[in-house]
């Protein structure tokens, strides 16, 4: 076999093996997106798409503790869309007494919320101050009765 035909029957045993495993990786990445992949596979997190739906709606499940956290990442620029987010206890064990503490990267505390008898707490992305923090990651702790339940994060995006 000439050399030309051996280095086009190599590039394109390349290309297609290349090709097949973009489209497995496709399949799985769209699959997870709709919702019909294990929530195992995609992390701790599970997206949702509705047929004829342009929005991916997200939402944290952590631990099965009944507790959402989401929209993740979140956009307080007041567009009405993903304008805060919600830390939902609905689905705990007990729904009330609990705590959301926010810290900025350096792990200095931003924003300390109480849920006050409700079962949510909303946070709009301000400090205690009430001023409008910076883009970024924040993490956050949910207590109750003074133990920590949950860590983890939210992204602030603008």
């Amino acid at each position: 076999m000439k050399q030309s035909a051996q280095s086009l029957r190599f590039f394109w045993g390349i290309t297609g093996f290349l090709l097949v495993f973009t489209m497995i990786h496709l399949w799985g990445v769209n699959s997870a997106f709709a919702g019909t992949c294990p929530e195992n596979l995609v992390g701790i997190g599970k997206a949702e798409m509705p047929a004829g739906n342009n929005h991916v709606t997200a939402s944290l499940h952590g631990d099965n503790d009944g507790i959402r956290v989401g929209p993740n990442p979140f956009t307080p620029n007041n567009n009405g869309f993903n304008d805060f987010v919600r830390f939902d206890f609905s689905g705990a064990d007990a729904v009330t007494g609990y705590q959301v503490r926010i810290f900025d990267m350096n792990g200095k505390q931003v924003r300390s919320l109480a849920a006050n008898g409700q079962s949510e707490i909303i946070w709009d992305g301000t400090d205690n101050g009430g001023s409008v923090l910076k883009p970024g990651i924040y993490l956050y702790l949910i207590e109750r009765n003074s133990r920590v339940i949950r860590r983890g994060s939210v992204t602030l995006a603008l």
